[in-house]
């Protein structure tokens, strides 16, 4: 009987320890084990995470659109949830909510400040020229979409878009300049295809909404060029990296430029249009040039494209030679067009 007894003891004492290692397994500590919670961190340990933040808050499921970046920035302790275990994905958050959030993810946190509890964050926000004097935000407003690109946009240093015409047809009446710069970078995609894309710029941003963009972010900063690959060119709600080789170009599935090659004298005509996201179509025409070229036969072509802007002046026809062919550059009536004559 003692001898049942024991063995009874040891095998609780066994389960107990097993039970013990899944409930430490639970923990973020565990998780990380001891790592510093950086974003390649997070994106390596995202199963696990995915796991942990659907357990610790009661409104989230794995399931959810959003689920992956929460799970990247909970891992990263950037975002906090309420008392009653809930994430509320839906709430709309503030402006101070969202500088806090921004800043600290990137890694400038701060203390909080009496009275205006955000203060300190607003100023390392002003030192970094994510705020600028002349903004003028509400801090205790809803954090509007528009503004929310702005500030990342700014945070990352990327420059605002020169295009005049937004790629969303519901930002047109708006300054655009920074939505369509993140646009172009690929940090958000807005809803819908070409020509009816959308971004909803006034309405205020919600939770998800903010946990998805600050986390992509995160990722542009650690590596721009690699971000920008694995989110192709910025459509919604997905994009094809897909391509077709014609005459040794490799020429995107899905465009933005305007693209022929059914020419006898000539082996590709790409023609940039000013009505559309100026920098997209740039970055789409270097892409295909490039492809055959090298850089530093491109770049002269590029840079002399670059300069045409203004649907109202006209680029005056410019002539290059690359690899023994002629290629002609000029534009009139709104429209840039590359010609490469065949050699």
């Amino acid at each position: 009987m003692r001898k049942v007894l024991s063995i009874f003891i040891t095998l609780c004492i066994l389960i107990s320890g097993v039970l013990n290692v899944f409930a430490a397994g639970d923990t973020l500590e565990s998780i990380l084990d001891g790592q510093a919670p950086t974003i390649e961190v997070v994106k390596a340990k995202l199963d696990r995470l995915v796991t942990y933040t659907t357990k610790k808050f009661s409104d989230v499921k794995s399931s959810h659109w959003y689920v992956k970046s929460l799970s990247k920035l909970v891992g990263m302790q950037g975002i906090d949830g309420y008392k009653d275990g809930t994430f509320r994905p839906q709430t709309q958050i503030k402006v101070a909510e969202f500088t806090k959030l921004l800043l600290a993810a990137a890694g400038y946190k701060e203390e909080l400040a009496k009275g205006q509890w955000y203060a300190n964050y607003v100023t390392r926000a002003k030192e970094l020229g994510v705020i600028e004097e002349g903004d003028n935000y509400n801090y205790n407003s809803g954090m509007k979409r528009k503004d929310m690109a702005k500030m990342i946009c700014k945070l990352l240093k990327i420059e605002p878009s020169t295009s005049g015409t937004s790629v969303f047809s519901d930002a047109q009446n708006i300054d655009s300049k920074w939505i369509d710069a993140a646009f172009n970078e690929y940090l958000i995609r807005g809803y819908g295809k070409e020509g009816a894309r959308t971004f909803k710029p006034m309405q205020t941003a919600t939770r998800a909404e903010v946990s998805e963009m600050v986390i992509r972010a995160l990722e542009y900063r650690e590596n721009p060029e690699e971000f920008k690959r694995a989110n192709g060119g910025g459509e919604a709600p997905s994009t094809s990296t897909s391509y077709t080789e014609v005459k040794g170009y490799k020429i995107p599935n899905n465009l933005t430029v305007n693209v022929k090659t059914d020419f006898e004298i000539a082996e590709i005509m790409i023609s940039i249009d000013l009505k559309k996201g100026l920098d997209i179509q740039n970055k789409e025409t270097e892409s295909i040039l490039k492809s055959k070229f090298s850089s530093t036969d491109i770049n002269p072509v590029i840079d002399y494209v670059k300069q045409y802007s203004d649907a109202s002046t006209v680029l005056p026809k410019r002539d290059f030679t690359i690899a023994g062919r002629v290629v002609s550059v000029g534009g009139q009536a709104g429209v840039a067009t590359i010609t490469v004559f065949a050699n």
